[in-house]
């Protein structure tokens, strides 16, 4: 235990060496101080006024918007890529080369007879009520039972795309295209039977009328629109392909803004705070250098040392520099 005159000596001999406290003390206030303003330099740089609570909630507020819409977005375009990328796969538009397309044509003639409901002539022609009176049938109905029909699972969605019609006077087009022509036969089977078996309806409705097939035939033929939409379709998918990958780099590269934005007075108080922690911090950590160099070290530099190695009562000093 130290009296306090070995104290006093304590003090003293550690006190010489102020200016290797006072180095660490530098050293450990402009690491600290470094610490917190190198992350902040860009607002510091950019920033030409502090930046206050409203502007911080502006610029959030900003942020969950723009998110929440970057989100919905690639959500909505996920679906839409869903859906093309199953009609490219299921469609059998795209398994048809437009180059040799195969169909399978019936014609249908349809004779007036007498209405037997009252119609104004002046607005609708015989003609043009039967054949209206088809045409919407088919329209309506043709797909659904055509795959009721079919032995291969088609949907009535992508039997609809398979089958068309025009109208001409009195006659009716049906037109029945699959790359398989075996299956555009059996389609055309289902269809034919269908728009003769409506011919009861169609009395009921319109009067008696006559309906014959005049011919049915296959054949094959270019279809350049067949080749624009399946290359459209192709296209459209890739371009939202795109978009989605577009969209994912926006949103990560979308960063928050800081859970609190600092403002170059709080900067420039908390820097000032670090520097102090680092001041502290490194006059702890000289004091317990030192403390470890006295202890192992066997060197007499000072009556202190003198007392501390030997144990022994120093009579006075004797200042060798005069």
């Amino acid at each position: 235990m130290y009296n306090s005159v070995e104290l006093k000596e304590f003090v003293i001999h550690y006190l010489r060496r102020f200016r290797f406290f006072l180095l660490f003390m530098v050293i450990g206030a402009v690491l600290g101080c470094s610490y917190k303003l190198v992350p902040e330099i860009p607002i510091i740089l950019n920033s030409g006024s502090d930046v206050s609570q409203e502007d911080y909630q502006k610029q959030h507020d900003m942020y969950e918007r723009n998110m929440s819409q970057l989100m919905q977005y690639m959500e909505m375009t996920k679906i839409e890529m869903q859906f093309y990328e199953d009609y490219i796969d299921n469609s059998v538009l795209f398994k048809i080369s437009f180059m040799d397309k195969p169909e399978v044509v019936l014609t249908v003639f349809i004779g007036t007879g007498e209405l037997e409901n009252e119609w104004n002539p002046d607005t609708l022609n015989p003609v043009s009520l039967y054949t209206n009176v088809y045409a919407n049938l088919i329209e309506a109905n043709a797909a659904g039972y055509i795959a009721a029909h079919l032995d291969n699972d088609l949907s009535v969605q992508y039997v609809r795309e398979l089958v068309s019609y025009k109208v001409s006077g009195n006659i009716i087009t049906v037109t029945v295209t699959h790359h398989d022509e075996s299956i555009s036969e059996e389609m055309m089977d289902s269809l034919e039977s269908f728009i003769l078996g409506l011919k009861p309806s169609v009395i009921e409705v319109a009067g008696v009328h006559e309906l014959n097939k005049i011919t049915r035939f296959s054949r094959n033929v270019i279809d350049l629109p067949l080749r624009d939409n399946q290359t459209s379709t192709r296209n459209h998918l890739i371009t939202l392909n795109n978009n989605l990958e577009d969209t994912t780099k926006r949103i990560s590269d979308l960063n928050p803004p800081a859970s609190v934005i600092s403002s170059k007075r709080e900067i420039l108080s908390s820097a000032i705070k670090y520097a102090v922690l680092g001041a502290v911090g490194g006059l702890l950590i000289s004091f317990a250098l030192v403390f470890l160099f006295d202890v192992s070290s066997t060197r007499i530099t000072s009556s202190y040392d003198a007392k501390r190695v030997f144990s022994i009562k120093v009579l006075g000093n004797l200042d060798l520099r005069k």
